[in-house]
């Protein structure tokens, strides 16, 4: 949800300046003012018809009066019915401004068959009826036209009774009435509006505080993984590292040269493992800060590919067939983490390829790197474990011992930033790693 943008209310119609601004208040109030004025317009035409039974007692002219308002209830429940189809609902305020005159007329009509003003019955009823307006959800401009018209009705039925100044009374009193009613109604239209403005803002503001919560959360899980790793890191190999300098100096005093250079190696591979993991745990982690200023460009894949090719370890043979077409849409900094980590793992002696074929192209979910190697066969756990975000990790090493390798998982991180993903099928004698980015067509989506 976007930030609503504050918009004024119209001084004299009681509505926002804007219409989209408009649009999405009717639309917001929409369900609530159906059912409010549906329920509101029964109850009015319920009381209105009531006093059908009342008029042989006050009315000189009882019949008359009787058939007008029995002839107003029935056209006004005609286009209370429209309120129930979808086609006339949108069109809820016109038609509740309808029957408001419709009654307005009716009540005019009986105020006019009387013989002479004596009879305030009908001056009071006409009151009632302006005011009940109040009930009503109707817009300011739409309530103002049945009140307008039914004040000057009633002007002109009492003047024509030949009393100006029980009509001028009467026509003052109505007046006021009708200007508690308006003033009412455009306070009620206003203040809505301005609550709605308000609601927005705060579901907007709410929203936003949640993102920032769930990525203080996400932050946090990485923070803590990152910290559990470490430990695990540096703790192996300095107790290697501690364990293997013992032995060295005790061989050194009193052992042969040979086992002491031995020895030596073992501290040496130990420093290399330690400095590996830790590189490899920086660089995974750098991708959090990476993600944050994520700038993706138009790349071709087939370029991409080539520089990774000239960082792969001279033990290995490769070959490579490609599309020059296929582009991506990639960050350069964060497909350059992804590469590298890609280098990193058939680097790896555990990894055991000697022949990697990449072939680049386009599948239907996107720009694509195919990469089949005749390395140690992994099987679906373990890729799912050399994938798995630091988060989800329950261990830290090997079934062997060795340190937890980063390479591959780095690769998902980095493709899950740019909007791809790796997904790995075992061979009889091999792997195949299907590697897919976001194709460069989504620019315009991602700028949008």
């Amino acid at each position: 949800m976007q930030q609503p943008k504050k918009h004024p209310i119209s001084p004299l119609t009681a509505k926002f300046t804007s219409a989209e601004t408009e649009q999405a208040y009717q639309n917001f109030v929409f369900a609530r003012n159906i059912l409010s004025n549906l329920w509101g317009l029964g109850f009015g035409l319920f009381l209105y018809i009531i006093y059908v039974f009342i008029e042989p007692a006050d009315s000189a002219e009882p019949q008359a009066t009787q058939a007008i308002r029995i002839f107003v209830v029935a056209v006004s429940i005609c286009f209370l019915a429209l309120l129930t189809h979808n086609s006339f609902r949108k069109r809820y305020d016109v038609i509740t401004a309808i029957i408001i005159l419709l009654m307005g007329v009716g009540q005019n009509l009986m105020v006019w068959v009387q013989p002479n003003l004596d009879n305030t019955y009908y001056v009071g009823l006409i009151q009632g009826l302006i005011l009940f307006g109040l009930l009503l959800r109707v817009n300011f401009i739409s309530m103002v036209a049945p009140v307008t018209a039914t004040f000057l009705m009633f002007c002109v039925v009492v003047f024509s009774k030949g009393d100006p100044a029980v009509a001028t009374l009467q026509s003052a009193n109505i007046f006021v009435v009708s200007s508690i009613c308006l003033i009412g109604v455009y306070l009620i239209q206003r203040y809505q509006r301005e609550d709605f403005f308000k609601t927005q803002t705060i579901e907007v503001q709410n929203e936003k505080l949640k993102v920032l919560l769930d990525a203080a959360e996400k932050d946090n899980e990485r923070k803590i993984a990152a910290l559990n790793m470490l430990v695990h890191f540096i703790k192996t190999p300095l107790h290697q590292i501690t364990g293997f300098s013992d032995i060295l100096v005790d061989a050194m005093r009193d052992g042969p040269a040979g086992e002491s250079a031995e020895n030596a190696r073992y501290i040496k591979k130990a420093t290399v493992n330690l400095t590996k993991s830790v590189n490899g745990l920086l660089t995974y982690h750098r991708l959090d800060e990476a993600e944050s200023r994520n700038e993706p460009e138009a790349i071709q894949i087939s370029s991409a590919v080539d520089d990774m090719m000239e960082l792969m370890p001279s033990g290995v043979d490769i070959s490579k067939e490609d599309a020059p077409d296929a582009k991506m849409l990639a960050d350069p900094a964060i497909l350059r983490s992804a590469l590298n980590g890609l280098v990193e793992h058939f680097a790896d002696p555990r990894c055991g390829a000697k022949q990697i074929v990449l072939s680049t192209g386009e599948s239907n979910r996107g720009p694509s790197l195919t990469i089949e190697d005749d390395g140690r066969v992994l099987s679906s756990a373990q890729f799912e474990d050399l994938v798995l975000p630091l988060t989800q990790m329950t261990g830290y090493l090997s079934q062997t011992g060795d340190e937890m390798s980063m390479a591959l998982r780095t690769v998902a991180r980095a493709l899950e930033i740019m909007g791809g993903d790796i997904a790995h099928t075992a061979l009889p004698d091999g792997n195949q790693y299907v590697i897919t980015f976001a194709p460069a067509t989504a620019r315009g989506a991602a700028a949008a």
